[in-house]
């Protein structure tokens, strides 16, 4: 079969909200998560940034590349996920942006990167009888969910 299915889960508690003015999106995010016990979810976001570090990883080298963006930046699409890894929530999100010129980037949100000027998230909890996991995947060297 070409589809792993990890873990069943079912909606528990659907979090909306907004993120402060000049903070970091995924040291927010899981902050929230570690305060609020949430060990697994989905993330939807939308809003605007001036700064963020977004990556791509290169499959034959197994290593992330980064880049910097710095000016005005809507958030066209984020989306990701709360998973534990080493018994930390930690978040997973890739980031759509447009720039001033209609042009678009995306790619790996970095963390501590991203220099929110408005951002409003959905932050869907999982129920399920244990939370998903991260740990490293030997074919493609990233922390995957394990089963």
């Amino acid at each position: 079969m070409s589809i792993k299915v990890v873990k069943a889960f079912h909606p528990k508690v659907v979090y909306m909200g907004n993120i402060e003015h000049g903070k970091d999106i995924l040291e927010t995010l899981e902050a929230f998560c570690l305060d609020n016990e949430v060990k697994t979810a989905w993330i939807n976001l939308m809003g605007a940034l001036s700064e963020v570090t977004l990556s791509y990883y290169d499959q034959v080298t197994h290593r992330y590349y980064t880049k910097t963006f710095q000016g005005e930046f809507e958030i066209l699409n984020g989306t990701g996920n709360i998973s534990m890894k080493e018994n930390v929530p930690v978040g997973h999100i890739h980031l759509t942006l447009s720039n001033t010129d209609y042009g678009c980037v995306g790619g790996h949100l970095m963390k501590g990167s991203a220099k929110v000027f408005a951002c409003e998230f959905v932050l869907q909890v999982m129920d399920g009888i244990e939370p998903l996991y991260r740990g490293q995947d030997e074919t493609t060297g990233l922390p995957l969910w394990i089963y």
